[in-house]
């Protein structure tokens, strides 16, 4: 490679004399647990409880250690479905085993998994280890008949996980290769994709000289936190959700501004994916951050289709996802709720009952997952601030604001920041005006932009916090009598701390970023979903813990997909609750409103987390045709027509191509003839 490259030069720049990328790892005590529990040479001797996820399966087993477990080691490693482990426990309690095992025994499957992941785990990375992009090689070492391997991403996890002073952690073959490139490697020097232990060992090349260049204490784990750093801004960007995984050009994506519209049509011609593309936006909508990692994986476009159905499939299992066909004879009594007649055999007597539509059911089943936010104080979209109270020095003044159930920071001299700029003293404002735009924006962010129900991290370092709590009152400055400014921080707000006293490693959920210097600011990637599960992952059994209610699924989405939307009487079948699908109309919204349903009487309202997905077929009806009130409370994503997909069918002359004409004359494609272009087709 090329030492003089511009990447190389500006990552000496980043990592010489640079502690921060001279860590082994991200946990040395949890990474030596692993060890402990699962050394390379027993691995062939674990038992079915001891490997497999699922349904009742062992808390720390192996599958969670190398999906969750090292995550604060190593990084993120995510197998996309439970499937990807290779066996796990259904919900039934059987053992769901990947179809090229599906022929043997629970046991003998268990053996056959256990093999190759040693073999590949033993490998001694002194040895040109490129083998390991040989499935029949792996088969000759093991000494089993050639079934199946593991996927590239496991096969990189598990090199890292007993070799990592020597392994970059690193566990997409995608991303290897983007690097490879950034580091100007010539298209005929990358491996495939396909051989993602030649790609990695190609990397290596790059940290050898980094290291041997810039630091002679990096280490594998710095390299690839320095890749993937905000310093560097190299790291690649994940593909942007689409309909399909390897090409997504010409269609238009949910994503508009980092947020999915809560309602939303796919609309166009008859054969153009839009109920097919339902799987993969309903999923999207469901478990965004599942999405994501899928999207991150080394995939091909079936297997990546078939992770997204089995993904589907399972939210349709849970009841997260519904879907429903709107025709002719659809009514609000099927949607939102009606009366039925049946008979009571014991009588024969016709007895009249309410029951519950569609849309009510999933309306009801998203509002009861999140009313356990309430006794928390949590607002319902919590933002996540990172906050530094007091100096490194002043851990009794920190302890002491945590203990009173508050939150400070200092900046004294700027005064009440309650009041405008030009209601302070001069002093006030002339103190104000010296400061940088970093202690400006954080003293600004906290004490106008936190909302009562925000989540507050109290940092511990660049990559533990040691105290999390809830925003509980507005900003106020309470400045210090005797004048001490070291001694007293004025600028205030209460905080229930629920977690105190902790070393909670954020970069699992940080995207393995460390926090930095600045006194307060928001983290825009992490939720309160994010925290709360890691908070699971990493074991807190403290009494705030004990004491707090907290769910393992605080606000899940939910999603009802309507096939053929406007095939139905709109306003029929929505009824007064078209009103309530605006989002600032829905639960927890600015304007928040609930209607009084005509048959049950209850009081009703659309939770902020059920997205309303629909189809809609334009031969049938125009948007101009179309329910205005639907029309203005839904985004349109046009799907086009892709004649390419067509472009490898072979067309001999137009006597015999009738079937053909009749697809491209389906698709819309009316007078283009692949034989003889400029013929129009009759």
């Amino acid at each position: 490679m090329d030492l003089n490259n511009k990447t190389f030069q500006s990552l000496g720049k980043l990592i010489t004399n640079n502690p921060d990328y001279e860590h082994r790892t991200g946990n040395d005590d949890r990474y030596h647990e692993f060890l402990a529990q699962y050394p390379a040479e027993k691995l062939s001797q674990l038992t079915l409880e001891q490997y497999c996820l699922g349904k009742d399966s062992k808390k720390g087993n192996y599958s969670w250690w190398l999906e969750r477990g090292l995550e604060p080691v190593l990084g993120r490693y995510s197998p996309g479905t439970s499937r990807g482990h290779i066996l796990y426990n259904n919900k039934d309690g059987s053992l769901y085993k990947n179809k090229q095992l599906s022929d043997l025994s629970d046991q003998q499957a268990l053996n056959y998994v256990l093999n190759i992941h040693q073999v590949i785990a033993l490998s001694d990375p002194q040895d040109d280890l490129t083998w390991l992009d040989d499935d029949a090689k792996i088969y000759e070492k093991a000494g089993l008949e050639p079934r199946m391997t593991m996927g590239n991403g496991r096969k990189l996890r598990l090199l890292s996980a007993y070799h990592l002073d020597s392994i970059m952690p690193i566990t997409s073959s995608d991303h290897i290769g983007y690097f490879l490139k950034i580091f100007d490697f010539s298209p005929e020097e990358i491996p495939p994709a396909s051989q993602p232990i030649a790609r990695l060992l190609k990397l290596t090349e790059v940290f050898e000289a980094a290291k041997n260049t810039f630091n002679e204490k990096l280490t594998s784990y710095g390299f690839i936190n320095a890749l993937y750093s905000d310093e560097l801004n190299i790291r690649p960007v994940t593909r942007k959700p689409g309909l399909s995984k390897s090409d997504n050009e010409n269609h238009e994506t949910l994503e508009k501004n980092d947020m999915v519209s809560l309602n939303s049509i796919l609309y166009g011609p008859p054969g153009t994916g839009k109920t097919y593309s339902t799987t993969e936006q309903s999923v999207q909508m469901a478990e965004p951050e599942w999405f994501e990692e899928l999207l991150a994986l080394d995939l091909s476009d079936e297997e990546f289709r078939n992770n997204l159905k089995q993904k589907y499939d399972q939210l349709v299992e849970t009841g997260r996802i519904v879907f429903t066909t709107f025709h002719q004879s659809f009514a609000y009594e099927d949607f939102i709720e009606g009366i039925r007649a049946n008979t009571n055999e014991e009588t024969n007597e016709i007895q009249y009952t309410i029951e519950e539509g569609v849309f009510k059911k999933i309306a009801e089943e998203a509002n009861r997952s999140i009313s356990g936010n309430d006794t928390l104080g949590l607002s319902a979209s919590p933002k996540v601030w990172k906050i530094s109270i007091g100096r490194r020095h002043e851990s009794e003044l920190r302890n002491r604001y945590i203990q009173n159930g508050e939150a400070r920071i200092g900046w004294n001299l700027t005064g009440d920041l309650s009041l405008d700029y030009d209601e302070r003293t001069e002093e006030e404002q002339a103190y104000w005006d010296s400061l940088k735009n970093k202690s400006q924006a954080s003293i600004t962010n906290f004490s106008q932009n936190v909302e009562a129900g925000d989540v507050f991290l109290c940092l511990n370092d660049a990559t533990t916090v040691e105290a999390i709590g809830i925003v509980t009152s507005d900003y106020f400055y309470e400045p210090n009598n005797n004048g001490n400014e070291d001694k007293h921080y004025a600028h205030a707000r209460k905080v229930n701390w629920l977690f105190t006293g902790i070393e909670f490693n954020i970069l699992p959920i940080n995207k393995q970023k460390r926090l930095v210097q600045q006194t307060f600011y928001p983290l825009n990637r992490i939720s309160w979903n994010d925290i709360n599960s890691e908070l699971q992952n990493q074991n807190f059994s403290l009494p705030a813990l004990q004491e707090k209610t907290i769910s393992n699924n605080i606000k899940p989405n939910y999603v009802i997909i309507i096939d053929e939307i406007n095939r139905g009487n709109i306003a029929r079948i929505f009824g007064e609750l078209i009103t309530l699908l605006e989002p600032d109309k829905r639960r927890g919204g600015k304007d928040a409103r609930s209607v009084v349903l005509p048959y049950s009487k209850q009081e009703s309202m659309v939770p902020e987390n059920l997205y309303v997905l629909g189809t809609m077929n334009t031969a049938d009806k125009s948007l101009e045709q179309l329910d205005l009130a639907l029309r203005r409370r839904f985004e349109f994503i046009e799907l086009l027509p892709q004649p390419q997909l067509l472009n490898d069918i072979d067309v001999f002359d137009c006597a015999r191509c009738q079937p053909t004409c009749r697809i491209f004359l389906n698709l819309s494609l009316w007078g283009l003839c692949p034989q003889t272009p400029k013929v129009f087709l009759q």
